[in-house]
């Protein structure tokens, strides 16, 4: 038997795998009494999406745009994006009710600084937000959930949100997102 040539099919590409953040510093192990190190990771913009899917369950991440503000502009239409520098977005009932979306309803909330100094924890206390702000675990407990649900309520929780910070520079970023939050450079 005599085999048949014939046309061989095109070869089909198959799309790329989707890029992990890669690190740019590992966390060294951490003495109780040591000043805990930054943990640093990069991100094409191309990517972001990815990154967000998929939080870190330890930490909220704080994103450096790199791209010259579409960091920002992705976040808008993502979740609640709201401005530290802005007194409207910033009172004390407004910040409540946005925690109580992260909380009950999985919504994320972005909190863009740009390139401004804004003292953020001195919207840390209750009736704005709450400390574990800074703690996925915390956030996700049920005694949260128990603080944002109204008892009369029946609807149903859906998973807990996330928490994002965004800043515009490097030299921008506050002690308390370097050693509380992962950094995470978004370049073009």
């Amino acid at each position: 038997m005599k085999k048949k040539e014939g046309k061989k099919s095109p070869a089909v590409k198959k799309p790329a795998p989707a890029k992990k953040l890669v690190p740019t510093k590992k966390p060294a192990p951490v003495a109780p009494e040591e000043e805990k190190q930054t943990i640093s990771k990069s991100v094409e913009l191309i990517h972001l999406a990815d990154v967000t899917k998929v939080p870190d369950p330890d930490h909220w991440f704080t994103y450096i745009d790199h791209t010259g503000g579409h960091v920002e502009t992705f976040f808008k239409y993502t979740g609640n994006l709201i401005y530290a520098y802005s007194e409207d977005d910033m009172k004390d009932e407004n910040l409540n009710k946005l925690m109580k979306s992260v909380v009950l309803r999985g919504m994320k909330l972005i909190i863009s600084f740009q390139d401004t100094s804004v003292d953020f924890l001195k919207f840390i206390h209750p009736g704005a937000l709450p400390a574990e702000i800074f703690s996925p675990e915390q956030m996700h407990d049920e005694e949260m959930i128990l603080r944002y649900k109204d008892p009369d309520s029946e609807a149903p929780i859906r998973s807990t949100g996330q928490v994002a910070f965004v800043f515009s520079k490097e030299e921008s970023v506050p002690a308390w997102a370097k050693e509380k939050t992962v950094l995470v450079h978004v370049t073009p």
